[in-house]
């Protein structure tokens, strides 16, 4: 089988790493191409795509208009000549001119994005309930439901069996947009946290890693509240540093608005840490709506403080749910069951 993935850019983020993998795996047992069409790409990122795989670079300036850009496209697919054109943003179909004469399937990543092209793919893929069941609503049809996977024998183990006794170390994985991952309220729930500090005798610390256009404001929150002796913005990280090091943390929390998956939850699921998410539909499918991680009402500071409250008191209950969400989560968020499951849907 023939493949070839089309993407406008490829710069570092959950969807980009995760395609790399998904890409890794398919060209042990198929011929892969990846066009990436903006200029807009991180170079380091290719290079860890599996050399078997054509990588084509049409080099388009985003917003660009150029019709030239259009035929260099339908030029590099004629060329490749592929059994399945895999898209990862719903726009693309409209600049293939003979879609109808290939089997075209699209991913859709999140909940809320536009979706004005999708009708016109053979068949769509969305990557837990929460984003099948958004498509519903715009009478988009032809969906089968893939969750995300990530190479969970990367990533390493916790090995303390409770929390630890003198501090709690936090951690939030995502791009610094906090009207979209909520960060924002990660640092309130700190703030109220700190004045509790006479019932809650251990330091209390977050790492965010991530860059983003909110880092500014969230820096400023941070010092309104004389926070920065407890909050470190690491900026950005790649996966070997994530997957290395989150096992040095005793809890990651994703605070999402609105969120499709929840990648890093099922990645701090596997590294063995409890997992604190919104009660959003995507996180909650990641943790089985509560049964393999912990969860506070979406927007609620308060609610959220409260958990991290109860998470750092009952580090026994804590460490046995992580327990049970590892070996949950190594089963079911393997990519190889994400790649078998590709592999399925496009003999359909």
């Amino acid at each position: 089988m023939r493949l070839l993935h089309c993407i406008f850019s490829f710069n570092v983020g959950g969807a980009e790493t995760m395609l790399i993998d998904i890409i890794n795996q398919q060209v042990q047992i198929h011929e892969v191409g990846l066009c990436i069409i903006n200029n807009a790409y991180d170079i380091n990122l290719i290079n860890k795509i599996n050399k078997k795989c054509k990588v084509i670079l049409l080099n388009r300036k985003e917003s660009s208009k150029n019709l030239w850009n259009v035929v260099k496209l339908n030029k590099i697919i004629y060329s490749f000549h592929p059994n399945i054109i895999h898209c990862h943003n719903s726009h693309i179909i409209k600049y293939i001119f003979l879609h109808k004469f290939y089997k075209t399937f699209l991913t859709v990543h999140d909940t809320r994005l536009p979706l004005i092209c999708a009708k016109y793919y053979d068949h769509i893929i969305a990557i837990s309930q929460a984003v099948k069941d958004d498509l519903c609503k715009h009478n988009i049809k032809n969906v089968s439901i893939v969750h995300n996977g990530i190479e969970t024998h990367k990533i390493l183990h916790k090995n303390s069996s409770s929390l630890d006794k003198i501090q709690c170390k936090i951690v939030q994985v995502s791009r610094l947009e906090h009207l979209k991952k909520g960060q924002h309220f990660l640092i309130e729930a700190l703030n109220l946290l700190v004045k509790e500090k006479k019932t809650i005798p251990i330091k209390i610390s977050i790492d965010f890693i991530g860059i983003g256009s909110s880092e500014t404001y969230l820096k400023k929150l941070m010092s309104k509240y004389n926070l920065n002796d407890s909050i470190h913005f690491l900026g950005l990280k790649d996966r070997e540093y994530i997957y290395s090091h989150l096992k040095n943390y005793d809890m990651l929390v994703q605070p999402s608005l609105n969120e499709g998956f929840g990648l890093t939850v099922a990645e701090g699921m596997v590294a063995g840490i409890p997992v604190l998410v919104s009660d959003i539909e995507g996180p909650m499918e990641v943790i089985e709506s509560g049964k393999y991680g912990f969860t506070f009402e979406c927007g609620n500071v308060f609610s959220l403080a409260q958990q991290i409250k109860y998470i750092i008191e009952h580090p026994n209950e804590a460490n046995n749910i992580a327990i049970q969400a590892q070996k949950f989560a190594t089963r079911n968020y393997d990519i190889s069951n994400m790649v078998e499951n590709y592999d399925q849907i496009y003999i359909l």
